[in-house]
């Protein structure tokens, strides 16, 4: 593809994404002379085809000089992602995916490579290993002949979009790879590849859920340990589990509820809702007002779960089903009705966190501008904004 990158003996050099976009990408050797390779970067929110600048690293003391450009096509039903010349702007190479519409495969792609002699050459990337391991180690071949392996060698879950707290650090990348390339092999081809194993995941993840594969430090917060577990789930009982929910659901939502509302209350006045002091008139209060006052306050959460629990179930299915995604794509929206025990628990550990993880981010970039104040400062910060978006969403839905 390019030229002055052909590796003479067989090579390996490992791949540091210091965040979770991929806005800054270095590359090291592992074997002598042991230097930077190279280096790819890009500034959030100027490219709406997610471009990517690619460096050759260059000597010691040599200036790093820009080789290529990865992006997306942008609009394209092919969801092709291309390769640049930096300086003529033409085409290096084509990477399509396998399969565009299923999750199992999705990672598998074919890139018709033009080489330095004008030829263009099929180059294919497919998974490799165990089940456990197929979307993180892949093979380049071809004609059957494999000439390069990547390898996930380390992750850490980032916290929001980009960053892990506050800021970036450049010790600490948000995940590693691997790449071993054979004798006589472009390693900037190589690169490519490995760019795009890094950032495929992106675009089939608008939830932002953690990755599950390799984990070196854990968030205790995350769903990451339940993720993990749903991943080794076996399609048919994740279908089946969700089958299950929804005659459940619907007996509850048009028998159940229905049944102890017209036993507790029967018809509801408008007498019954005209009141809202309660503690200021004890002496009035009736014993029916103080079950449609209890009735009120515990139904919602009933029909909440069954409402929302029950559309991400019938939407999981469809997804699953038809290849989309895979079970641990769709965790459970709430947690154990058990764990529901006092007012922490039952929003921590039971009620869902649609709404935390956008919220939380916006706290962080709140909190990120905040010029004075440690730790936990930001953290009060961050608590404050969630509660000041959520309070400001419910008054939405009530108006």
């Amino acid at each position: 593809m390019l030229e002055g990158f052909t590796s003479t003996t067989e090579t390996s050099f490992t791949v540091e994404c210091h965040d979770r976009v991929f806005n800054l990408v270095t590359t090291a050797l592992d074997t002598p002379p042991n230097g930077p390779l190279f280096r790819a970067e890009s500034k959030l929110g100027t490219s709406w085809s997610w471009r990517r600048k690619v460096f050759s690293a260059g000597g010691e003391g040599a200036a790093q000089k820009h080789i290529f450009d990865f992006r997306h096509h942008s609009v394209d039903p092919k969801n092709r992602w291309l390769v640049e010349a930096a300086g003529d702007k033409r085409q290096l190479a084509e990477l399509v995916h396998r399969k565009q519409v299923t999750s199992v495969g999705h990672s598998d792609i074919d890139a018709t490579v033009r080489t330095t002699a004008g030829e263009d050459v099929v180059v294919s990337m497919r998974r490799s290993g165990s089940a456990s391991v197929a979307f993180e180690d892949m093979s380049l071949s071809v004609g059957g002949t494999t000439f390069a392996h990547i390898q996930k060698i380390a992750y850490t879950p980032p916290v929001g979009l980009v960053g892990k707290v506050v800021g970036e650090s450049i010790k600490s990348p948000s995940s590693v790879w691997k790449a071993t390339v054979a004798e006589g092999v472009d390693m900037s081809l190589v690169m490519v590849m490995v760019l795009f194993r890094t950032t495929w995941r992106i675009w089939s993840n608008p939830q932002m859920l953690p990755d599950t594969s390799i984990t070196e430090t854990t968030n205790k917060k995350d769903d990451t340990n339940t993720r993990t577990k749903m991943e080794q789930e076996p399609v048919p009982v994740f279908l089946l589990l969700r089958l299950l929910k929804l005659p459940l659901y619907y007996y509850l939502f048009t028998s159940i509820l229905p049944s102890i509302f017209s036993e507790a209350i029967f018809r509801l006045e408008a007498s019954d809702v005209a009141e809202t002091a309660l503690f200021t008139r004890l002496s009035d209060v009736t014993a029916r007002e103080m079950v449609v006052r209890s009735y009120t306050a515990v139904v919602w959460i009933w029909e909440s779960l069954v409402l929302l629990d029950g559309a991400n179930a019938i939407l999981a299915i469809i997804a699953v089903l038809s290849g989309l995604d895979r079970p641990g794509d769709w965790p459970p929206l709430f947690g154990n009705p058990c764990a529901a025990c006092g007012l922490r628990n039952f929003w921590s550990r039971f009620w869902h966190r649609l709404a935390v993880r956008s919220y939380a981010n916006i706290g962080r970039l709140v909190a990120k501008h905040i010029p004075v104040g440690g730790k936990r400062t930001q953290k009060t910060v961050v608590a404050f904004v969630i509660f000041l978006l959520s309070g400001l969403s419910h008054s939405a839905e009530g108006t």
